[in-house]
């Protein structure tokens, strides 16, 4: 019977080598920051939150009363539902040269026993415009010294966030424009 030479382990599984390589596989785990943070466990789902106001009022003549108070406001109605019951509105704003926010309200009217409840979300989201520049040239050596060049440049949104408004003054100067719209004759 023959024997073989025992093999040897390669270097990273052998003495020093080992170490060091438990220690970098230990630098890049932490390195990696750990799962993303949860947002839904402060979800209380409480009754009568900032989001919701009842109004003694028949749903469409609510929902036309919100949409009136966006309209005032400057915001560009980007959807309404064929029963006019629920609608979006956006805003945008200026930060800075490059930088800009969307706010987008959305309003919802639902029928109950004591008039309509007029559920209301709004979302901020903030962009940067990222501006792109491509060159681009071709040249003709055998032709003789004679190169083409093209420059180009396109600007592009990058979302740098966005979450949902949660100030409750907000809601309330909101509902406030709609008592004064249904105030109206």
């Amino acid at each position: 019977m023959r024997q073989t030479a025992p093999q040897r382990l390669p270097y990273l599984l052998e003495g020093r080598g080992l170490a060091l390589s438990l220690a970098f596989l230990l630098v890049l785990a932490g390195c990696s920051g750990g799962p993303p943070p949860e947002h839904f466990p402060g979800e209380r789902f409480a009754p009568n939150g900032d989001h919701r106001q009842v109004f003694a009022a028949p749903p469409a003549r609510v929902c036309g009363a919100a949409q009136a108070a966006l309209l005032e406001q400057g915001y560009v109605l980007t959807s309404v539902s064929p029963d006019q019951l629920t609608l979006l509105g956006t805003k945008q704003f200026q930060e800075k040269d490059n930088r800009f926010a969307t706010l987008q309200v959305q309003a919802a009217c639902r029928p109950q026993a004591d008039g309509t409840a007029l559920f209301v979300t709004a979302v901020e989201s903030r962009f940067d415009v990222a501006k792109q520049t491509q060159k681009s040239g071709i040249g003709l050596p055998l032709v003789g010294p004679v190169t083409v060049t093209r420059d180009s440049s396109a600007e592009s949104q990058v979302q740098r966030g966005g979450e949902t408004v949660e100030d409750p003054s907000f809601y309330g100067r909101f509902y406030a424009a709609v008592r004064r719209a249904l105030s109206r004759p």
